[in-house]
């Protein structure tokens, strides 16, 4: 079966695998199988961290696995990114998500996402980063991006992109994320909740370099 240019092929134990341009990206043999061993990798980030983000939808099996860990801890989100609208669309026709702490966001732009409320609201809670490997390739122009954008320290460039009411959240503070995430710390107790904010952003920005590697 192929559906805009995504072909859908059934692994060895019959579970849908999509193939992009020649690229499983699934195991044909087991994805349930490889997912465990996906959430397995992870699992350091997983205990320390309930809100995740993962970059790349695939066909969900990896992100079903990560909740099933999170699952464990209680309470949990996790927020997926994928570029391809397409592939999104046939996920979602084919086997959605029937956990409603899973939510899929699709923009082309990086930038996009900062536009977004929920997304930087989201960003307020401090998430863990990881990666589907496959699909992070595929979409390595966009990735790349999506984590350089994020990198840079400079608060204004979040700024620049981000919704007013996003922006209003930041308040009056200037400069480096790591000068003022400093400033924040030295307080011992976070006085202003909104602060979070730009605690996450700092994270992310430390995050990145890892993830993008």
């Amino acid at each position: 079966m192929e559906t805009n240019g995504i072909e859908l092929q059934s692994s060895r134990n019959g579970l849908s695998i999509p193939v992009i341009n020649g690229v499983y990206l699934h195991s044909m043999y087991n994805p349930q199988k490889e997912a465990q061993a996906f959430a397995e990798k992870h699992e350091a980030t997983l205990k320390k961290k309930n809100k995740i983000i993962i970059l790349g939808l695939g066909f969900g099996y990896h992100v079903e696995e990560v909740a099933k860990e999170l699952n464990k801890q209680g309470e949990y989100k996790i927020l997926v990114i994928e570029p391809n609208a397409d592939l999104v669309k046939l996920f979602q026709a084919t086997r959605p998500f029937l956990d409603s702490n899973i939510e899929v966001m699709s923009f082309n732009e990086a930038k996009d996402y900062y536009l977004n409320e929920d997304f930087t609201n989201f960003l307020r809670q401090k998430p863990g980063i990881i990666k589907l490997d496959t699909s992070f390739n595929i979409n390595r122009s966009f990735f790349k991006e999506f984590l350089t954008f994020k990198a840079n320290s400079n608060l204004g460039e979040y700024q620049s992109a981000m919704s007013p009411a996003a922006k209003a959240l930041t308040g009056e503070r200037t400069g480096s994320l790591f000068d003022i995430t400093r400033e924040i710390k030295s307080q011992r107790v976070v006085v202003d909740k909104n602060d979070y904010l730009l605690l996450a952003l700092t994270e992310i920005a430390n995050n990145s370099k890892e993830v993008s590697q």
